[in-house]
């Protein structure tokens, strides 16, 4: 059976079990131990998770996140066996396939109090030219490196100061829709200290650096806390000011990221 589908099945009968219809990557890598973990996530949180980042070529509509590792099967999922092919959204709508993944790391920090199971960070890491770029899916995170082995150093290294003297984030879906529109368009040509200033006028200002890596909050007039955390090198991948657009957009609406992200229209 395709890895997707034995994962799917797991999911709907540990499900069942206890009745409801969400559940966590870890428990869906528990039940299958002679899969590969990292695999076992990477299906789950992208490339059969409809409101993921599409970065897969072939993907599948099972899941929806719902919450910071929670995941629900589909309503049409939920019943039998599944012969869906790759490529189809729910609804049979077909997905649009970006740039490959050509890496991906998970990295767990600590545990909860009271014994509850470890936390797990998803990236997914792209490449463009001569430039890898990591994009946290669980958190605002984004990062680079000419080498795989390097951008995962620095993942680890932006992620641990990133969640540094924080609370867990509830960090709203990627509004991917609406990024991708506009990304249509040409970015400019930003450096991470223009990055920094652009985003200054939104409101972030930086809280703290390390490495090759700077943190950014502001504080909502309700009172939330909002944090992103940027590469500081000089030069700065066409794939990483997109990827630290779309982040931005998590908290920020596009019109306004619009203007001093992307190009003039000729």
């Amino acid at each position: 059976m395709p890895v997707h589908l034995e994962v799917l099945e797991t999911a709907r009968r540990l499900c069942r079990e206890r009745g409801g219809w969400t559940f966590r990557p870890d428990e869906v890598v528990r039940a299958l131990p002679h899969l590969n973990a990292s695999t076992i996530r990477t299906h789950i949180v992208s490339r059969c998770c409809v409101n993921a980042p599409q970065n897969h070529l072939h993907r599948w509509a099972y899941f929806r996140r719902t919450g910071r590792g929670v995941y629900e099967i589909l309503a049409a999922m939920r019943r039998g066996r599944t012969t869906a092919q790759p490529g189809a959204r729910a609804g049979g709508e077909p997905y649009q396939a970006s740039a490959p993944v050509v890496g991906e790391t998970a990295r767990t920090y600590g545990r909860r109090a009271g014994g509850s199971p470890a936390d797990t960070v998803h990236a997914v890491v792209t490449r463009d030219r001569d430039w890898y770029t990591a994009e946290c899916l669980e958190v605002a995170v984004v990062t680079q490196g000419r080498t795989l082995d390097e951008v995962v150093a620095n993942l680890k290294e932006a992620v641990t100061l990133h969640l540094e003297g924080v609370r867990a984030e509830n960090l709203p879906d990627l509004r991917r829709e609406g990024a991708d529109r506009l990304m249509s368009r040409r970015l400019r040509r930003l450096s991470s200290r223009e990055v920094c200033q652009a985003l200054g006028r939104l409101g972030f200002v930086v809280v703290a650096t390390r490495g090759g890596d700077a943190k950014l909050r502001r504080t909502t007039p309700e009172g939330q806390r909002q944090a992103l955390t940027i590469p500081l090198h000089r030069d700065l991948a066409a794939g990483t000011l997109r990827a630290i657009f779309r982040q931005a957009c998590r908290f920020v609406p596009e019109k306004d990221l619009g203007p001093l992200f992307l190009a003039e229209r000729r």
